[in-house]
């Protein structure tokens, strides 16, 4: 009786580990994909606001693991609006779809080298453009001011491209107006 009932209880012993390691696999398995949800869901969340906050306010968050707080503090800009001349009457007069097509060319382009500058894009307004130096990363507010200017002279420079090319298409004197201002 001895050597069966040793080999049955032994058969038991690792049939119950058996199950438990397989419980634990099942456990594991199904909290990991609850894992690569949340996973999934903060890569979309994070996808989304990446199109509609500028870089350097996101990028310091998702990088780190600190909490965030909203605080008020004063701090000298370098700000620069920009606007295209004369849009309203253009627009007055446009179809829909050419409208559209010269706002979004426009401001893909210019978002395009305010990010190359350091610049954080603060709103569209309309045709209009808000940026501004100096925080969060500020280089010194004559040297952010600097930078202002060098990008406003490449925006200069790519609406000269950009009336080129909408004067084929039959779009005339279309220009930009820039203002920049340093300040608390």
């Amino acid at each position: 009786w001895l050597p069966p009932t040793v080999l049955l209880a032994s058969m038991a012993v690792i049939l119950c580990q058996f199950r438990r390691t397989y419980r634990d696999y099942v456990a594991y398995k199904s909290c990991a994909q609850q894992a690569g949800e949340r996973l999934s869901t903060m890569v979309s969340v994070i996808n989304k606001l990446t199109r509609f906050v500028p870089p350097q306010i996101w990028e310091p968050i998702v990088r780190t693991d600190s909490p965030v707080s909203v605080s008020n503090k004063r701090a000298k800009l370098t700000i620069m609006f920009s606007d295209i001349v004369g849009f309203t009457e253009l627009s007055d007069s446009l179809s829909a779809d050419n409208l559209a097509d010269i706002l979004n060319t426009y401001m893909h382009c210019m978002t395009l080298i305010a990010e190359k500058h350091g610049a954080v894009l603060d709103k569209f307004i309309g045709d209009g453009m808000v940026c501004f130096f100096g925080e969060p990363d500020s280089r010194g507010s004559r040297q952010d001011a600097l930078d202002c200017v060098a990008m406003a002279i490449d925006m200069r420079r790519e609406m000269r491209t950009l009336r080129q090319k909408w004067r084929l298409m039959g779009f005339e004197g279309l220009y930009i107006r820039i203002g920049i201002t340093t300040g608390y």
